[in-house]
């Protein structure tokens, strides 16, 4: 299914709801969408945990492993598309699996919380 920003956008305006949550890995990248967010989060991963999980995947699935293919392919569109949306992300929380590297970010956790509260009156 791909993800369609405009209908997003026209779904968000005809909404009365106090507190909207979108997810996904280009939904910061879609300069009109990130605009009309109050809080970007942006989940960060470190490159050998990102490529042992991919890695992961491909054997789960019975595929050849191509490390090439990762390098030249998979590498290059993730820092063009997906990384690149840092820049505007307001918190960058780090997912490598670990939890300690969460607890490490219970400040923004906190912050995220304390906004959805203060939005919605709860």
């Amino acid at each position: 299914m791909s993800f369609n920003a405009e209908a997003c956008v026209a779904a968000m305006a005809r909404s009365n709801a106090e507190c909207i949550i979108i997810e996904g890995p280009l939904v910061l990248y879609r300069t009109r969408l990130a605009s009309l967010i109050d809080i970007k989060v942006y989940i960060d991963c470190d490159q050998d945990v990102s490529l042992s999980r991919w890695v992961k995947s491909r054997v789960r699935a019975n595929e050849k492993v191509r490390i090439n293919q990762y390098i030249n392919k998979i590498k290059p569109q993730y820092d063009g598309w997906v990384a690149a949306q840092k820049d505007i992300a307001d918190i960058i929380i780090v997912n490598n699996g670990r939890q300690k590297d969460w607890l490490a970010h219970m400040p923004a956790i906190d912050l995220l919380y304390s906004h959805v509260c203060r939005v919605t009156g709860q």
